[in-house]
């Protein structure tokens, strides 16, 4: 029996992307965030920009507030992801209202899930910024 040989048709590098001066989130739980190799206790808020700590423990305690500073130093921001704890919950009505007339598109989902998304889309270059309920 001759074993056919198929000829190499191309190569593959399936080696980690190596990515500059971007935030990336490394891990999270155990109410704390690992980025970019530095530990934060806490919720915080995460961008392009860098991470701040974010005084906010619970889906109830979101303030439009929290998002002027970030909405008035963004340009071209397009998505606010906030991860809202261990579960998926949605604020009070107001606030999504209030916020979606910024022009932002705005998600909700767990923070496990919104720690996922936002390292898809800051790799993509996309203008996003994530709340992080830490749990």
């Amino acid at each position: 029996m001759t074993l056919r040989r198929h000829p190499k048709i191309c190569e593959m590098d399936l080696s980690s992307s190596v990515t500059f001066n971007k935030n990336k989130i490394e891990s999270y739980g155990d109410r704390s965030f690992k980025i970019n190799g530095k530990s934060f206790s806490g919720s915080v808020i995460i961008s392009d920009k860098g991470t701040v700590n974010w005084n906010v423990s619970s889906i109830s305690e979101i303030k439009l507030q929290d998002f002027s500073d970030i909405i008035s130093n963004y340009d071209n921001l397009r998505t606010l992801l906030i991860g809202t704890g261990k579960y998926n919950q949605f604020p009070d009505r107001e606030l999504i209202k209030n916020i979606r007339e910024k022009n932002l598109g705005l998600e909700f989902m767990d923070t496990g899930s919104a720690c996922r998304t936002f390292n898809v889309l800051i790799e993509e270059n996309r203008d996003v910024v994530a709340a992080l309920i830490a749990f």
